[in-house]
């Protein structure tokens, strides 16, 4: 009895120990192993989520870094935790590793997630070029307009955010005169075919007398958009479907599945006697 207590309290202490050593500084400058791993972590999934050119489209959907940080961290643990607890009864030790694998998932979760914001504020940013390109020659067939002041009075008619990212471009060249940066700008942001094309014609035509029909050529172009757009649609609708049926069949394994091969073994061994 006495060296249970022993070993228990030798236990806890070595606990203890452990816990302090790896989480209190031992003084005002000095930073913990958990600190210095936390820190090295935080700064591999910035440099992470910084790189191709989402560091761009994280701003454009008005996310920080350390949002997505967050985010990563919750689907991260969370997937891994998941993944562990499902699989440790069946696999043992090795759910550790499955645990590991979920939580890379989840964090490239977290990218993907990032990726289909922009895509989907692209997709609004295009529903405004069919107003732009319907309008503004409206305005052209006046006779005594230039494109860029067409352009002025046909930003109110179009909706966000290319209204906000047109008004951005007008006050720009307003202030600098770069009419072709200004354009440019938008069109780098944008990373749209159409969006280009249209800052193309724009930036060509800005101060000049131009026809009506200057974008007569992209009206094509926009209606197979919008049928792919829409067809991406219902793509993306089935295959979430589907992800979610495949989902809720490997969730129903762990529960439906070892009392099911319990039931078949004892069939199996019950029709040999055993």
């Amino acid at each position: 009895m006495y060296l249970d207590a022993i070993l228990f309290i030798g236990l806890f202490a070595s606990v203890l120990v452990t816990f302090y050593l790896l989480f209190v500084p031992t003084s005002e400058y000095d930073t913990t192993p958990v600190g210095l791993t936390t820190e090295f972590l935080k700064t591999q999934l910035e440099r992470f989520f910084n790189s191709g050119g989402n560091e761009k489209k994280l701003t454009i959907i008005n996310k920080s870094i350390d949002d997505i940080i967050k985010y990563a961290t919750f689907f991260g643990l969370g997937f891994g935790l998941l993944a562990t607890i499902l699989t440790v009864k069946f696999i043992g030790a090795f759910s550790i590793i499955v645990g590991f694998v979920a939580t890379v998932a989840g964090v490239l979760t977290t990218r993907i997630l990032i990726e289909n914001e922009f895509k989907k504020w692209q997709a609004e940013l295009f529903q405004g070029v069919p107003p732009l390109i319907n309008f503004m020659p409206a305005f052209l067939d006046v006779g005594a307009l230039t494109p860029s002041e067409a352009l002025v009075y046909t930003v109110p008619f179009l909706p966000e955010p290319l209204k906000s990212e047109m008004q951005l471009v007008i006050n720009r060249i307003k202030r600098t005169g770069e009419t072709n940066q200004a354009l440019n700008t938008l069109s780098r942001k944008a990373k749209h075919p159409i969006i280009d094309a249209v800052c193309f014609r724009l930036g060509m035509a800005w101060e000049s007398k131009v026809e009506a029909d200057m974008f007569l050529d992209l009206a094509e172009s926009v209606d197979n958009e919008n049928d792919q757009a829409a067809t991406r649609a219902t793509v993306t609708k089935s295959g979430l479907f589907a992800l979610i049926a495949v989902l809720a069949l490997v969730g129903a394994i762990p529960i439906f599945g070892y009392p099911a091969w319990g039931f078949v073994e004892d069939q199996i061994t019950g029709g040999f006697g055993m």
